[in-house]
């Protein structure tokens, strides 16, 4: 599975699952050249692919409401990491503030 169909699989189950948590969340990308695929009708040639590069967190969780939380790193691969632990840890901090 490539990183673009990972990212929107997360994306998606994000969606449903995590966004009522959130007040605003931002993904910004960058064009990257990618080789040229050619297919039989010739009629779409994919030249390039968007690959994300920062991401901004505005949270209305207890904690993490205070100011907004930015990443930005050239390999999606560490970004989407420091992202998703990120989640993970605004989660059980709503879930502690649940349990009180």
């Amino acid at each position: 599975m490539n990183l673009g169909k990972a990212f929107l699989k997360f994306y998606y189950w994000w969606r449903w699952h995590i966004l009522p948590l959130w007040n605003l969340l931002w993904f910004e990308a960058m064009l990257k050249p990618v080789e040229v695929e050619t297919y039989e009708n010739k009629q779409l040639n994919i030249t390039m692919e968007h690959v994300p590069v920062s991401v901004s967190i505005l949270s209305n969780v207890q904690g993490y409401d205070m100011k907004s939380i930015f990443f930005c790193n050239n390999q999606p691969e560490i970004l989407i990491d420091e992202f998703v632990k990120t989640l993970y840890l605004m989660i059980k901090q709503k879930q502690f503030i649940r349990k009180i």
